[in-house]
């Protein structure tokens, strides 16, 4: 236990001290902060002008008195409001038209206008339109209260509100988190594991740790980066929340509301599985490289195919046949089994025996990674064939 933890002191350390760790950290908190810090100044609606056509149906500043965040402003032509839209002074044209029954028409440099503005003008021309309709026909409110009142319908999902909303937030956590986490620490330990074939640092640790030891204290040192990268992650959503930018305890509220315990718990664990058997196969192909530029093009397959289970939930049905294969390559698993979980097509047994099988798909990686990088350490082949391969594991 004591060599395994002077390696990996080692390890951790040779990594901690790389100048694209402190870079990585000081991006998240930059990215993090100015995410938020736009989210916070730029979440707010646009400055507009409202152009009254209609002596009906007219618009005034009363209508937006009780809204906070608004600038709006009125003209009376829509020659003026478009000069002023041309200088920058305002974002958006909304004129106002129709006599007998309202119409507006929007204005904007954008593609489209804000959605909460085109809606809220919206609300205010039906109601209008209503008190309208009331005093030409003669007609009561509850009259006109009535006819306007939706057709009333229910839905019964199978599945409790929470599991679903649940599903859908860990199914667009977890597959993006876990591809993030494989990505940042992957190549960077199958990169280690290939330099160290051309230098004496295996050879000489070799005779003095166990091969497996070592590997070992390689792959959690790297993971050890991966909590500093996450706490420099936390370090700046602290920040934002100080700042008034955001709210934290909000978002935990309503994530512990819809998100048990239990399957938290379940979500650490597959995320857990799946990174470790991920790293163990970045691990098992930097021992099969024989130098870093060949190493370039065996990871380049391994890339791309870890994008297949990344986008295969938001392609496939997760209780359709295709899925209820895939759930068992344990590859795909740690992508989709707590969806599959959550939203009823996966039992806790079946829960069970994919856990297993990735536990053992990930031993199993981890043992031929050690195998491999053991007996290729002093493989100089400038290629590797399936025949070395062959070799590396027999020896």
């Amino acid at each position: 236990m004591r060599k395994f933890w002077i390696t990996f002191c080692f390890y951790f350390k040779e990594n901690f001290t790389k100048k694209n760790l402190i870079i990585y950290g000081l991006f998240f908190i930059g990215v993090i902060g100015i995410s938020f810090a736009i989210n916070h100044f730029g979440g707010r609606y646009s400055d507009l002008v409202i152009v009254n056509q209609t002596d009906t149906f007219a618009l005034t500043e009363d209508h937006f008195t009780d809204l906070t965040g608004w600038n709006v402003q009125f003209v009376t032509t829509e020659d003026e409001a478009r000069e002023m839209l041309d200088k920058g002074d305002v974002d958006e044209i909304f004129i106002i038209e129709g006599e007998y029954r309202p119409s507006f028409r929007m204005i904007s440099p954008n593609e489209a206008v804000s959605v909460e503005t085109e809606l809220f003008v919206n609300q205010i021309l039906m109601m209008k339109h209503t008190e309208n309709v009331m005093e030409i026909y003669d007609l009561p409110f509850e009259a006109v209260a009535e006819l306007m009142m939706p057709i009333e319908s229910s839905f019964e999902p199978l599945l409790d509100t929470e599991d679903g909303m649940a599903a859908i937030v860990l199914g667009m956590i977890i597959p993006w988190l876990l591809y993030f986490l494989i990505l940042s620490s992957g190549s960077g330990i199958a990169t280690s594991v290939v330099s160290e074939k051309s230098s004496r640092v295996m050879e000489l640790m070799m005779g003095k740790v166990h091969p497996t030891k070592t590997m070992l204290a390689k792959v959690l040192s790297y993971s050890g980066d991966i909590l500093i990268l996450m706490f420099t992650i936390a370090a700046g959503v602290f920040v934002a929340d100080r700042l008034d930018f955001i709210n934290v305890g909000e978002f935990i509220e309503l994530l512990a509301e819809i998100i048990s315990w239990e399957v938290t718990l379940l979500s650490i664990i597959i995320i857990l599985l799946g990174y470790l058997m991920y790293i163990f196969l970045y691990a098992t192909l930097g021992a099969i490289a024989t130098s870093i530029d060949s190493l370039n093009s065996v990871l380049s397959p391994v890339i791309m195919m870890i994008m297949i289970p990344v986008f295969a939930p938001m392609f496939l049905d997760l209780g359709g046949m295709v899925m209820n294969i895939l759930v068992y390559i344990p590859f795909f698993t740690p992508f989709i089994i707590v969806q599959r979980f959550l939203r009823g097509y996966s039992s806790l047994l079946e829960v069970g025996i994919v856990t297993v099988i990735m536990t053992i798909s990930m031993i199993t990686i981890f043992l031929i990674a050690v195998r491999i990088n053991k007996n290729g350490v002093t493989h100089t082949s400038e290629k590797t064939t399936f025949s070395d391969l062959k070799k590396l594991l027999q020896k």
